[in-house]
């Protein structure tokens, strides 16, 4: 009995060792979507190569859900703060356009495109049509963001078919993708920190000169 719940014990308390708690919400929505698309990534690593290493079928058959439902929600919102962090829509577009995108990773991804393709035109387009593909074959996989948080759907449909999945390339091709967004992520951040230097410097010379 002394493992079960007892009333009056709270689940989320902020104090205690410096080491036993997590700060959230911190910085601003920026920084916020980072901690989300960094914790998301990296918990999915984390079970993967716990599963790998455990190594029994038990743990590789049911890690797989958690690991694909969190490396989902990592690249939907890799995406998202691509096109949040660098289009020039106003807020009440940006509104609209999460919206309509939803949890469609197609959609998600064709708003990053287009401002990625703005901003690296230079670029060797087979990687972009690489991860293109990626991220293609996992909205193929996994539509709205419901295959691996439940078993069946709201008619009681199983959702999955039986099927195998390799965890050890899943985690290779999930860091492909990582590589190739966080570089993106960085570097249009920089350009877009050299667009707002440029604009406060032509914005200074201009009310000088009147």
């Amino acid at each position: 009995m002394s493992d079960f719940p007892v009333l009056g014990r709270c689940l989320f308390i902020g104090d205690g060792h410096p080491k036993e708690y997590a700060h959230i919400a911190w910085g601003d929505m920026g920084t916020q979507f980072y901690g989300y698309i960094a914790g998301y990534k990296e918990a999915a690593d984390t079970i993967i190569r716990h599963a790998l290493e455990q190594g029994d079928n038990r743990t590789l058959d049911t890690c797989i859900f958690p690991a694909c439902f969190l490396y989902r929600q990592y690249l939907e919102l890799a995406l998202k703060d691509i096109y949040l962090s660098n289009s020039q829509d106003s807020f009440e577009d940006k509104k609209r356009a999460l919206k309509d995108c939803q949890h469609n990773l197609r959609k998600i991804w064709n708003k990053a495109k287009t401002l990625i393709i703005a901003d690296f035109p230079e670029d060797d387009p087979s990687v972009l049509d690489a991860v293109e593909a990626y991220i293609f074959q996992f909205a193929d996989e996994d539509s709205n963001s419901f295959a691996y948080r439940y078993p069946i759907t709201k008619d009681l449909d199983l959702v999955n078919n039986e099927k195998f999945i390799n965890l050890v390339n899943l985690a290779e091709r999930m860091s492909e993708l990582e590589e190739f967004l966080s570089a993106v992520s960085m570097g249009m951040s920089a350009y877009r920190d050299f667009e707002n230097e440029m604009k406060s410097y032509y914005s200074a010379d201009m009310e000088g000169y009147y």
